[in-house]
């Protein structure tokens, strides 16, 4: 079943009410101790490095937290991550047995790649926490 609807695509008054459920979603998910955890985890300097190379330290360990965090939300915890894509494209989680993976994640990735959906909700998150 195609989903055409997302948050990067329906009208303003259903914009800001379904935005606030996404980032309270976000929020949960990223409340998980096993996530705080990961997140927590920061690269480790010698004392030595010069700036460029500590810049690359923080890039590698960013990337292995993303990847590691990755894990958790689609392996361990892929009940919680269906709830927030569910939410991005706006399907009623009574529903979504109706749709297969790819389904939610193909226009996921859309809006994924919508540079002001994600300055959005970077934002949003930043006013919130």
């Amino acid at each position: 079943m195609e989903i055409t609807k997302t948050i990067a695509n329906c009208p303003v008054e259903e914009f800001l009410p379904q935005a606030y459920k996404i980032v309270a979603e976000f929020k949960r998910l990223f409340e998980d101790k096993k996530i705080k955890a990961i997140r927590a985890k920061a690269p480790k300097f010698s004392g030595t490095e010069t700036l460029e190379e500590q810049e690359k330290i923080k890039e590698e360990q960013g990337a292995k937290n993303l990847e590691e965090i990755l894990r958790v939300i689609m392996v361990e915890e892929p009940k919680k991550m269906a709830r927030l894509l569910a939410l991005i494209c706006f399907v009623d989680e009574k529903e979504m047995q109706e749709y297969s993976g790819i389904d939610l994640m193909l226009p996921v990735f859309d809006v994924l790649a919508n540079p002001q959906i994600i300055n959005f909700f970077t934002r949003l998150m930043g006013l919130i926490n």
